[in-house]
């Protein structure tokens, strides 16, 4: 069973939904607010699959789920080296501390300008990268399926936030052993060099303790766990910065940079750098700490380095002989937002939960289709 637990007293707060979130977005309008780049291109779009935000598993395709688009996760480096990823738009974010009715909004215009000047060939890596979970739908599997063949395009926004301190409630969805099952799937990374032996040693305390939230969901190290999530800290010349573990699943860009603690990778040491104990490994490769999980040191990201969540692909349909470019796209493009009913979580219980939301697209191209995504 799903797990739950308070991390935080104060109670939730609404999500605040735009009328046209309210209303109900069709499939090609989620789209066009989810990904900004790859919409450019549809002609129009054939298919399209998210999962439904009442905790029901049942995948819908209809205009009433009240999404509200995001732009955020991490997409693995291992592939991206085999295939192209074109340059698009990037998100510009500034987030602070406070509410509406307090930060100061010139401020935050300041820091908008700064930031605005500013083939898989392993046989088994389709097994240890497609989920398989008791939550599993067909269309986590789509989404996965194509995360494998696709890269990342990012693209430019603007959106001022504010982070609240604290996380009134987390729900752990699926059963203890899927993330006993993700835990055993880490030991696979340590295949692939300095730096991904590296993401291991930040993951596995994570997940250690996602598993542990079964076993003792209200104690004290796992609520103290939960609140060192993401600490957000603003720097000079605009510059702001996400610390916490939250960073685990934030270490490589879109480019396939490594985003952590610098990696010293000409060290020669007597033993292979995938035996040794986080505390050894931390120790020989990196000098840098902040927060620290089981000898594990987690960085701190620029906010503008955080990697986009969803990946495009080219594919071509052959209907009959008659062939047409077309392009796919999946990945978490939002976040659903539902009511608890619970007034001990918020005032009304309304609107209060909100959750990744994973989706896929399948469209068919416009003809000036890559000449308007590479337009400035």
């Amino acid at each position: 069973m799903p797990v739950s637990f308070s991390v935080a007293t104060h109670p939730a707060n609404p999500v605040r939904l735009s009328p046209d979130v309210q209303e109900g977005l069709t499939g090609e309008g989620i789209l066009s607010e989810a990904c900004e780049d790859p919409y450019k291109k549809a002609e129009t779009v054939l298919q399209f699959a998210l999962v439904g935000t009442e905790g029901s598993g049942r995948d819908f395709t209809t205009k009433n789920p009240r999404i509200v688009p995001k732009h955020n996760g991490f997409v693995n480096t291992l592939l991206r080296a085999s295939f192209v990823a074109h340059e698009g738009k990037q998100k510009l974010a500034i987030v602070v501390e406070g509410t509406r009715d307090t930060v100061d909004f010139g401020q935050m215009l300041c820091q908008m300008v700064d930031l605005i000047e500013k083939n898989v060939v392993d046989p088994t890596m389709r097994g240890w990268a497609l989920p398989a979970f008791t939550t599993t739908t067909p269309n986590d599997v789509t989404v996965s399926a194509v995360l494998l063949m696709a890269t990342c395009k990012a693209y430019f926004s603007y959106a001022f936030g504010f982070i609240t301190c604290g996380i009134p409630r987390v729900t752990l969805e699926g059963e203890r052993s899927d993330w006993v099952d993700i835990l055993g799937r880490l030991e696979k990374l340590k295949k692939y060099g300095i730096e991904t032996i590296a993401w291991y040693h930040l993951l596995h305390p994570v997940l250690t303790r996602f598993v542990a939230a079964f076993d003792a969901p209200e104690s004290e190290e796992n609520l103290e766990f939960w609140g060192k999530v993401a600490h957000y800290k603003r720097g000079g010349s605009g510059s702001s910065f996400y610390s916490g573990w939250i960073n685990a699943f934030n270490v490589f860009s879109k480019e396939g940079k490594w985003l952590g603690h610098v990696l010293d990778t000409s060290i020669e040491s007597d033993d292979a750098p995938e035996s040794l104990s986080a505390e050894v490994f931390w120790a020989t490769y990196a000098n840098r700490m902040n927060l620290v999980l089981d000898s594990t040191p987690y960085h701190r990201l620029d906010s503008m380095c955080v990697p986009p969540g969803y990946a495009e692909v080219d594919v071509t349909l052959d209907h009959y002989g008659d062939k047409f470019d077309c392009v796919m796209v999946a990945g978490l493009i939002g976040m659903g937002v539902s009511s608890s009913g619970d007034e001990s979580l918020s005032a009304a219980g309304e609107d209060d939960m909100v959750r990744p939301i994973p989706g896929w697209w399948m469209f068919t191209k416009k003809e000036d289709a890559d000449a308007v995504a590479e337009a400035p």
